[in-house]
């Protein structure tokens, strides 16, 4: 269905729900350049090493992390995150679902101004 979207001129956003990291090997089989994916769960670092070069790839921020972390853990997952899985670009930094309800202020905007600080892409 995917394929068929994207022959029809239509950029998928597909959710991919759950773990799909028994599956990455899959989704590097569709067109390059064609697709995004939102990852809910999955293994973040290894849906860049898997599907990096074929898609845009959105999630990274573990939700848990902005409600119960502390500010220093933010800051390094973050910097973590725009390293890693925005080498080269492809990457939209979100967390793992819509619903931030829960989340503490404080840590959504280290999140957010360390983003702008390292997300940058030269």
């Amino acid at each position: 269905m995917i394929e068929q979207l994207v022959e029809a001129g239509i950029l998928p956003f597909v959710f991919y729900e759950g773990i799909w990291n028994q599956r990455l090997e899959y989704l590097a089989q569709l067109p390059k350049g064609k697709t995004v994916g939102w990852f809910q769960a999955s293994d973040i670092f290894k849906t860049k090493e898997f599907a990096g070069d074929t898609m845009c790839i959105a999630g990274g921020m573990p939700n848990s992390l902005l409600k119960a972390g502390t500010p220093e853990e933010v800051r390094e997952w973050t910097i973590r995150l725009c390293k890693e899985v925005g080498k080269g670009g492809g990457f939209i930094m979100t967390t793992g679902v819509g619903e931030m309800e829960g989340s503490k202020p404080e840590l959504v905007k280290v999140w957010v101004d360390t983003t702008k600080e390292f997300g940058v892409y030269a």
